[in-house]
């Protein structure tokens, strides 16, 4: 019963974060250039870039062929980067946010149901 439940709240999860990054990702690309976090989510969306080059070049066993297909963070636009960052970082966020705070549920619960069975014996 319980495993259901976790993959209903996780597409769940999924599913509400999609909406929230076209939100986010109108407001920002139409927001002021000198916005910091426009700036914060450029540049960690360059940083995801570079994460998933670092990640392709891993999985991959021909590195001719990797080196081929990798993309220089620092060539691609600001835009494609700020989507990057935004997609990134709401899924971190909300998605990985929901998995901890139920990881955190059921360990306090195991705690307390721990804690009732050593009061009984």
């Amino acid at each position: 019963m319980p495993i259901p439940l976790i993959k209903i709240v996780l597409t769940s999860a999924k599913i509400m974060a999609r909406p929230i990054n076209s939100i986010m990702i109108n407001r920002f690309k139409h927001a002021r250039e000198e916005l910091r976090s426009r700036h914060f989510l450029i540049w960690f969306g360059r940083q995801c870039v570079k994460f998933e080059n670092a990640a392709d070049s891993l999985m991959i066993a021909d590195k001719e062929k990797v080196k081929l297909f990798q993309v220089d963070p620092y060539k691609i636009s600001q835009e494609a980067a700020l989507t990057k960052g935004i997609e990134y970082f709401v899924e971190i966020v909300f998605f990985y946010g929901v998995i901890f705070t139920i990881i955190g549920y059921e360990i306090k619960k195991a705690l307390e149901s721990s804690a009732k069975l050593k009061a009984q014996i």
